[in-house]
């Protein structure tokens, strides 16, 4: 029993390490400042499809600050990087982009890894920011109908 507890607690212990070096990697690929250089966007957005949204402005704006909040979004993102990266490719990759991105990175194995991905990560965020819509969406006529009952 005690060595099924040391294996969970070790398990556990190297995904939360794991998580944590690819939110680091997230934020230093650019990722983190993209989405939040596009912040008030999706209100924007949605006013702009639905002209009758203006009169709930701050709803809106809660919807956008509840869901995409950069907490929110890394733990859906992280998986695009974990499920095709070890923890020490990621490592490397962290170490690649607070270097400026040297060239000679891409004729290492990860670099040329990354490479190889790198199309498939580009549509999987966007294949991603689509699902994510999908699921959120529905939420801001949640809260629009809450408002309008208070």
């Amino acid at each position: 029993m005690m060595k099924l507890f040391l294996f969970l607690f070790a398990l556990c212990a190297f995904s939360v390490s794991a998580e944590s070096e690819v939110y680091d990697l997230l934020e230093v690929n650019g990722a983190k400042a993209y989405f939040s250089n596009h912040q008030g966007l999706m209100t924007e957005l949605m006013i702009s499809q639905r002209p009758e949204l203006a009169q709930q402005r701050e709803v809106v704006e809660a919807w956008e600050e509840k869901y995409f909040a950069w907490s929110k979004l890394r733990e859906n993102l992280a998986p695009i990087y974990t499920d095709r990266f070890s923890e020490q490719e990621i490592a490397e990759l962290i170490n690649f982009f607070e270097e400026g991105g040297p060239e000679e990175f891409m004729e290492t194995p990860t670099g040329e890894k990354l490479q190889a991905y790198s199309a498939e990560i580009n549509a999987e965020f966007t294949s991603f920011g689509y699902r994510y819509m999908e699921e959120v969406g529905p939420r801001l006529d949640e809260m629009l109908e809450q408002d309008d009952v208070q």
